[in-house]
């Protein structure tokens, strides 16, 4: 179990500073993909790998926004009142978006794209649509 930790860890920390382009151009931490990954299998629904990519990469702004950049925030998770939830890594921020999505009562009631906006980004009415596109574009079917 320690091996495998350790070779998680590694693989974090390699894959961190390794980017993969995508065909429009923009770039993403191909560490993303493993932290997905990894979350997705922890807490497992109806969102997938994929769509917590999708997320990432619009709330984030492909990892360049402040709070990807200072909070390690990479799914736009508030606490209220204007206020982003602090990560120590971008994979906690995985893992946290997994939870939310596929096990917290709040989000137990979301069976489509659009539920999920209506509280993970009220504000945005394009939230869905964008989120879909991107998830698309990465590969989700």
């Amino acid at each position: 179990m320690i091996k495998l930790f350790l070779l998680l860890h590694l693989l974090t920390i390699w894959g961190a500073y390794r980017w993969e382009k995508w065909q429009d151009g923009k770039q993403y931490p191909v560490s993303w993909n493993m932290w997905s990954s990894i979350a997705a299998m922890k807490h497992p629904g109806r969102w997938n790998q994929t769509y917590l990519e999708a997320i990432a990469i619009l709330e984030s702004g492909w990892g360049m926004s402040p709070i990807a950049q200072e909070k390690h925030n990479l799914h736009g998770i508030s606490l209220g009142s204007g206020t982003f939830k602090t990560f120590d890594s971008g994979y906690n921020s995985f893992v946290e978006a997994a939870r939310l999505l596929n096990r917290s009562r709040l989000y137990s009631d979301c069976k489509t794209l659009e539920d999920v906006r209506k509280k993970w980004c009220p504000s945005d009415k394009d939230w869905a649509k964008n989120v879909r596109a991107i998830y698309k574009q990465i590969g989700g079917k």
